[in-house]
C-alpha cells in the first residue's frame, strides 16, 4: 500500500529518514564492536570541508567510518537498509541501487573513499589522530540491512555484508593487519 496524500507521503518519508539515520549509526557501532576506536555515523563535514569530487560536485556524507589509528585501518562503510527482494522486478532494483551505475551504492562509496585517501590529513586531523599519515589502508565496505541476493550472481571487489556480519570482518581485518613497525631515529654523531 503506497501513501497518495502529501502529508501522508511527507510522514512515511520522515519515518524512512529516521530508519537511516539509524542503521547508519548501528554500521557505525558494528565497526566500533569490531575494534574502530573512533567511530562516527553521517559525516557530512571534515574539518568545516564538504565532501566534494575534484570537478566540484557534491559526494554527499559518509554513512559510517571506523578508524583504527594503531593499525593505521579505516573503514569507510555505505549502509543499505534495503527491504527483501521477492520479484525479477525488485532483484533488478536491488542490483541497479547496489552495485550497477552512476547512482548506485558502490559508486558513491567508491568515490567517497576516494576522498578520503585524497584528504587523509585532513580527516586524521578531524578526529585528532596525531600520528602521520604514511602507511594508512582505506578499505570499502557496503553493509545492507540484510543478506541479499544481488552479491551471489554479481560479483564485487568491495566486501557486501550484512551488518549482522560488519563487527566479525572488521576484528578479522584488523587482527590480520600489523601495526606499522616503529622507526628508530636516525643516530647522529660518530661511532668510536
Amino acid at each position: 500500500m503506497r501513501a497518495k496524500s502529501k502529508p501522508m507521503k511527507d510522514l512515511v518519508s520522515t519515518i524512512r529518514q529516521d530508519e537511516n539515520v539509524a542503521f547508519e549509526q548501528a554500521v557505525a557501532d558494528a565497526l566500533a564492536a569490531g575494534g574502530c576506536a573512533i567511530h562516527a555515523a553521517r559525516l557530512a563535514k571534515v574539518c568545516g570541508k564538504k565532501l566534494q569530487s575534484p570537478e566540484g560536485g557534491d559526494l554527499g556524507d559518509i554513512d559510517a567510518i571506523g578508524i583504527d589509528p594503531t593499525r593505521r585501518v579505516i573503514f569507510v562503510a555505505e549502509a543499505k537498509d534495503f527491504e527483501l527482494a521477492r520479484i525479477p522486478r525488485e532483484l533488478a532494483h536491488e542490483a541497479e541501487s547496489l552495485l550497477q551505475g552512476d547512482k548506485s551504492a558502490l559508486q558513491k562509496l567508491s568515490a567517497r573513499m576516494l576522498w578520503v585517501k585524497r584528504h587523509l590529513a585532513t580527516v586524521l586531523r578531524h578526529f585528532h589522530i596525531e600520528v602521520g599519515d604514511s602507511g594508512w589502508t582505506v578499505l570499502p565496505l557496503i553493509a545492507p540491512s540484510r543478506n541479499l541476493v544481488t552479491p551471489t550472481f554479481i560479483s564485487s571487489a568491495v566486501p557486501v555484508l550484512p551488518i549482522s556480519e560488519v563487527e566479525g570482518f572488521v576484528a578479522a581485518k584488523l587482527l590480520r593487519t600489523k601495526p606499522p613497525r616503529r622507526v628508530k631515529p636516525p643516530r647522529t654523531g660518530r661511532r668510536n
